[in-house]
This record gives C-alpha cells, structure tokens and sequence, in this order.
C-alpha cells in the first residue's frame, strides 16, 4: 500500500490467527498524521492505489471520516484506508489483510 507523501507514522500493529473461512488471517495496521487536508490525503488514494493493483470495492465520504475499501489477487488481499481530522491535523489509518 502507498503510504502518503509526508505524513509521519504515530504507531502500528499486526496479528496472525490461524484463518477461519472467509477470515483474514494475517492483518497489519499503520497510523499516520499528516497537516494536509482530508479531501487531499482521499484524492490521493483513490489514484494511487490502482496503480498498485488495488481494485477499489467501496468507498463513502462522510462529514467525519472517509473511508475506502480495496482487493487484489481475487480478493484474497484486502485493504482498507480511513482518513479523517482531529484537532487540526489530518489521520490515516491503513490497514491490509491476507486470507
């Protein structure tokens, strides 16, 4: 997944289960801010990740959070993309997943 241009990690995580059907089994999270705007960081998403192969499966822009939700390799890889703004600044949180 692209991280966005300038924007700072504040932290990350992951896990592996062994997978139920249907289920993630290996997820991975990283949480970014950045200064510019949410319109900006969600422009950049939506042209960024087909060009790495990301087929977009939804995405809704609300007044608090926008969010998007993406699959590749016949969806047995998932990703998902939340932006929104808090006390001035600008949050990404990306998370990816494997069957």
């Amino acid at each position: 997944m692209p991280v966005y241009s300038g924007a700072k990690q504040v932290t990350k995580g992951s896990w592996t289960v062994p997978p139920a059907e249907g289920e993630w089994s290996k997820v991975e999270w990283r949480y970014y801010e950045t200064g510019d705007s949410v319109s900006e960081v969600v422009a950049f998403y939506k042209s960024q990740m087909p060009g790495k192969g990301w087929q977009e499966m939804a995405w809704m822009e609300m007044p608090e959070v926008s969010w998007g939700y993406y699959g590749k390799n016949d969806e047995q890889d998932g990703a998902m993309v939340w932006t929104g703004s808090d006390d001035g600044k600008t949050f990404i949180a990306l998370m990816r997943a494997s069957k």
